[in-house]
């Protein structure tokens, strides 16, 4: 992963409603080399791809993730909000995206957000899923501002390839220089 690659920042979201199928359709269709994206978990440890601990931004319904199932969160319009009129989307499962993409992007960059909600045992769910595609060590990059989950995921598989996210000199320089160092391989400033 030493080379240089453009990323489609939740898939190509200037021009389509963040994180939905249509963004990642269009970063693909304008030869992006790969897209950052975003997850959480519902209730029923589904594996979504969604920006916000709520889908109220997205849709104008104020329901939070984690609460609900994924079955009562997948029809709302995800493109309620976009500036653009586009067809409806709907919230998309990590294992879907992978499905679809995994093969036709050099680089994913998964990011986990767990920076506000730690949900139980994202870390490992996620490693399985993503864990069933060949070669995934070299094209997946995990992220967080949550070290945490960073140093989960190293304890689950050494070889991965992991992002420590940060938004002020603060954070970053609260977490041991070591650490970081033994346990990322990119620091992905936020500003």
């Amino acid at each position: 992963m030493e080379n240089k690659y453009i990323l489609g920042h939740r898939g190509y979201f200037d021009k389509a409603p963040e994180n939905t199928k249509l963004a990642f359709d269009l970063a693909l269709k304008h030869n992006f080399d790969g897209v950052e994206l975003d997850i959480h978990l519902t209730k029923n440890n589904k594996i979504v791809i969604i920006h916000d601990e709520s889908i109220l931004r997205t849709t104008g319904v104020d329901l939070e993730v984690y609460k609900n199932n994924y079955e009562d969160l997948k029809d709302y319009n995800y493109a309620f909000y976009f500036k653009n009129k586009v067809e409806k989307q709907s919230l998309m499962l990590l294992e879907d995206f992978l499905d679809l993409y995994f093969d036709k992007f050099k680089i994913i960059n998964i990011e986990i957000k767990t920076d506000k909600i730690h949900y139980l045992n994202i870390e490992k769910l996620l490693y399985d899923l993503v864990s069933e595609y060949l070669n995934f060590e070299n094209k997946i990059v995990f992220s967080s501002f949550n070290f945490q989950s960073l140093i989960l995921l190293k304890k689950i598989n050494p070889n991965l390839k992991l992002g420590y996210l940060f938004d002020s000199m603060e954070s970053l320089l609260k977490i041991e220089k070591d650490l970081i160092l033994n346990t990322c391989n990119f620091l992905h400033p936020s500003w």
